[in-house]
């Protein structure tokens, strides 16, 4: 194998630069700069189908609904985004949720330590049919890390302080029969887009 090493290489005055023939594989064994930012250069996602449930009055993980990431510059942007399908149990239309999400142990949306202190939250609501209702939480956050270690994105829930419930991931919060009572499915996603 040949090899030219040269500092610039320039195409002559109106003619474009070009690189091999149709059929060539162009391989670029460093880090390509200068051609723009806005690239999607790797994207990570986790579905969850299980269900998974909390009677927190804390923020806990959502099981199974995390992704990690490595970014490969410090001034990558990390965009984030996905749904997670809630339902809980209760006697009394007020009962509901909050989430929230995480990179590591930093709240990248709207929440508190303590969900029993928080009138709103990135995507609590209220569940009105005590037997058949789920809703979708959908999120999405681009973030700033500055960092090429490994990230951890992760969905965090707890019950609302109204009455004792039980918070769902994935299922109806009172599931009579199988036969038609379904379960939902949730995904989270993380993209490394290069600057």
């Amino acid at each position: 194998m040949s090899e030219i090493k040269v500092d610039k290489i320039s195409p002559q005055s109106g003619v474009a630069l070009e690189v091999g023939d149709s059929g060539d594989t162009i391989t670029c064994s460093g880090t390509p700069v200068g051609f723009g930012g806005g690239k999607v250069l790797q994207v990570v996602s986790t579905t969850l189908t299980g269900d998974t449930s909390t009677t927190s009055l804390t923020f806990v993980d959502v099981s199974g609904l995390s992704v990690s990431i490595t970014p490969s510059s410090t001034s990558s942007k990390i965009l984030v985004f996905g749904h997670a399908c809630m339902s809980c149990t209760t006697s009394s239309r007020f009962g509901g949720w909050h989430i929230r999400l995480m990179r590591d142990s930093t709240i990248m949306s709207v929440g508190t330590t303590s969900a029993a202190t928080q009138l709103d939250s990135a995507g609590g609501g209220l569940r009105y049919d005590p037997h058949h209702s789920a809703q979708s939480e959908s999120f999405h956050e681009l973030d700033s890390p500055s960092s090429t270690s490994s990230l951890t994105y992760k969905l965090q829930y707890a019950r609302t302080n109204y009455s004792a419930i039980t918070v769902y991931v994935n299922r109806m919060g009172d599931i009579v029969t199988t036969d038609y009572d379904g379960n939902g499915v949730s995904t989270i996603t993380a993209m490394e887009i290069g600057a």
